[in-house]
Parts: structure tokens; sequence; C-alpha cells
């Protein structure tokens, strides 16, 4: 990078470069699937060990003979990006200097992954199935996925207007242009209202995205099975060949018709400072999302059947033929919440003591899973992944003399 300055104006150019690759490989626990069907086949591996029994050399040499070994999968993501950004005063205001900044961002990310290709991944034991070159039971066998880039293209401006020496308003926009799904423009206005040294009001009100990653759009689609057994909402208890069905396939993988989540928030907020080093803050802030990216599990869409009864693929005799997992737009969510923070510093004992509280009230985080689903509130509740803390509090002080210092803190959730 670069930067410096242009009569006036400031400058600032980089250009990055970043790769990242990984790979798994199995290492042990996994089994091709013929050599283990013959293996328990034999007789000589006993299931039903009892606690402080042990498997006879034969069967732990039997059970050595049946393991896979071996690179599984791989993949490697890669971005280069070119930014820049040019700021200063862009003209005289009757309150101030009216600044602004202009800038860009170009990136092209690339993005690569071999799925399983030298093993053959099942989940069930099928006669096909075994018969599969190098077939091995259980492994992820994730799908490969294409080789692929996308290039990105932004541009963003800012101005800075003194309306008033006590008030002033910042204007932003921000367009992006995606070479797979389009472009996204997002604006945002804050101010600032300062009517004593010692009180400030500030807010602001701005919208946001964020695009799905290559991964959630261009994985292949792989067809797994269920490990429990599938009771039809529709068919069952009337058809009984569709209660109590075992390794139900299901398809998971990438979604191409993924759209970018999108966002809007506001903020409101307060600083008052009584004295020199004594301060208080509060910020109301609300964010609402909407598109929200998710992947679904074959379990959660049988226990939500109602919302996702589409996903339920069927053969024309009306049975089940696979359901439709993965990534998804699912609906929306909307969160508020209050932050408040309190500084103190003050000079006694011979030191120096500071004193932090910053704290946050989660008001309310309300999510569906589908549109046409109720908003249902999750503060204080779990969910399968979260648990929404109505209070998040951490406190310190801390005391200062020559070469010392040391702090007492506390953290509460």
């Amino acid at each position: 990078g670069m930067e410096g300055e242009v009569g006036k104006y400031n400058y600032k150019l980089g250009l990055s470069r970043g790769t990242a690759e990984g790979s798994s490989n199995m290492v042990d626990g996994y089994a091709y699937t013929q050599k283990l069907i013959d293996a328990l086949a034999s007789g000589k591996i006993n299931p039903f060990l009892m606690p402080g029994q042990k498997q006879s050399q034969a069967a732990i040499d039997l059970i050595e003979s049946t393991k896979a070994r071996g690179r599984l999968f791989g993949g490697k993501t890669s971005v280069v990006q070119a930014d820049g950004v040019i700021s200063g005063g862009l003209a005289k205001a009757p309150a101030g200097m009216i600044d602004f900044a202009l800038g860009f961002d170009i990136r092209k990310e690339s993005y690569e992954f071999s799925g399983s290709q030298n093993f053959n991944c099942v989940s069930t034991f099928t006669t096909a199935n075994a018969a599969l070159s190098n077939s091995v039971m259980g492994c992820p066998g994730n799908p490969s996925s294409p080789d692929r880039s996308r290039d990105i293209r932004a541009l963003y401006g800012e101005l800075l207007v003194p309306f008033h020496k006590s008030f002033q308003v910042q204007l932003a926009v921000r367009h992006d242009d995606y070479s797979d799904f389009g472009g996204t423009t997002n604006p945002k206005i804050a101010f600032k209202f300062q009517p004593s040294q010692n009180f400030l009001i500030r807010g602001s009100a701005n919208t946001g995205f964020r695009a799905p990653t290559p991964q959630q759009l261009y994985l292949g689609q792989s067809t797994l099975a269920l490990t429990g057994t599938f009771n039809d909402p529709e068919k069952c208890p009337a058809d009984p060949n569709q209660c109590n069905r075992s390794s139900l396939p299901y398809r998971a993988g990438g979604n191409p018709t993924l759209k970018p989540e999108t966002s809007q928030q506001v903020g409101l907020g307060a600083v008052f400072a009584p004295a020199k080093n004594l301060q208080f803050s509060a910020d109301y802030w609300q964010v609402k999302l909407d598109d929200r990216i998710r992947s679904l599990s074959p379990t959660f869409m049988i226990t939500n059947y109602a919302l996702f009864k589409d996903s339920f693929i069927r053969t024309p005799s009306g049975a089940v033929d696979y359901i439709q997992a993965g990534w998804v737009n699912a609906a929306d969510s909307e969160t508020r919440g209050i932050d408040f923070s309190m500084s103190h510093n003050v000079n006694m004992a011979g030191g120096r003591i500071s004193t932090l509280v910053n704290a946050t009230r989660m008001i309310s985080h309300k999510e569906r899973l589908t549109a046409a689903a109720p908003l249902i509130e999750y503060v204080g509740q779990w969910t399968s992944t979260t648990l929404y803390l109505p209070w998040k509090v951490f406190a310190s002080v801390g005391f200062k003399q020559g070469n010392w210092n040391s702090t007492l803190s506390m953290d509460y959730k």
C-alpha cells in the first residue's frame, strides 16, 4: 500500500492477495463397505461386548484390515484486491469545512473444492453401494464444486456537512456489483448534535447486505440418507408402508438461486460527561435482516413439515422420494437493544484508578423460518444454536502506579 498527499487532498492505495488451502484425511474409524460386510458376516467380531471384555486378536486384525485411510477431499480459496480512497476538504460552509471521501474496491474471489475423488462415501448397506469402487461406509462424501471465481466492484462516497457548529450530518452511499448475482446500493445517514461541551446526541440509519459465499452457491448436490426413521405426515398411518421408513434419502449442497441477505439498521443515542473524567452513554439500536441464508437439516425440516412441505419431493404415487435440504434464503429476524457505558478516571492513593462498565440489554430478538410463519420471541430462550441473552455486562476497576498496573474485572451473561 501507499498513502500521501496530492495538493490539499489525502490518498491511500492498496493491493493485496491472500490464499487459504485445506484438506481432510481419513485417519481412523472408516471402513470399506464390502470389507466391513464380510467382516461382520465372518462371525469373528463380537458386536455385543460387555464392559471389560475385549475382541480377540483375530477380530482386532480383521477390523484393522477393513479400514480406509487417505486424503478424502480438499479445497482452496483466494482473493486479489485493489482499493483506494481520496479525501479532504470539499468546500467551505458557514459552520466550517465540508469534508468528503471517494473510494473504490475491486476484488476477484476464487474458490475450488475437490470433493471425495479417491473414495465413494455411502451411508447405507446396499448391494449397489457395496459394489462401488472404493466404497467407504459413513465418510463425509461432500460433492465437488467446479472451480469458480467472481468479480466484485464497489464505489463509495461520503460527505461530512457541518450545518452548525453544534450540528453535523454524515451522508454516505456505496454500490457493490457482483458478477454472479448483480448489484446492490446501500446508503447511510448519520448526525451528531452537541449543544454543550458535556452533552451530545447521535444517530444513524443505513442499509446493508451480505453476499452468499461461493460454497453456498456452487457446492454440488449430494444424496445422503437419514439415520433414523421417517413417518410421512400425510400418508402415515393410513398407508403403513409410509410409516417408520428407514434410510430416507435427502439432498444437500449448494443453491445457485440464493439471494444476498439484506439488512436495515437504526441507532439513536446520547453521551453525557458531567465532569472532566466521568462519562455516561446510552445507545438504542435496531437491526432487521431479510432473506437470511441458513442451512436446513432434514431433521429440522421434518420437525417443521408444515413450513417446508414443498421441499419433500414426492413420486407420482405420492410417496416421499427425497427431502431437498441445504442452503436456502429463510425469512427474517428483528433485533432491538440498548448499549450502556460508563467510564471514570481519578488520581488517588498515589496512582490512577480507572473504572469501566459496558452493558447490553437485548430488548427483543424475533425471527421466523418462512415469510408465512409468525415471528417468535427468543430473548432468554434457546434456539438450536444460540442462547439470546437478556443482559451482558462487563465491568472493571484498574489501579496504575508507576510500572505496575492491576485490574479487577467482572463479566456477566
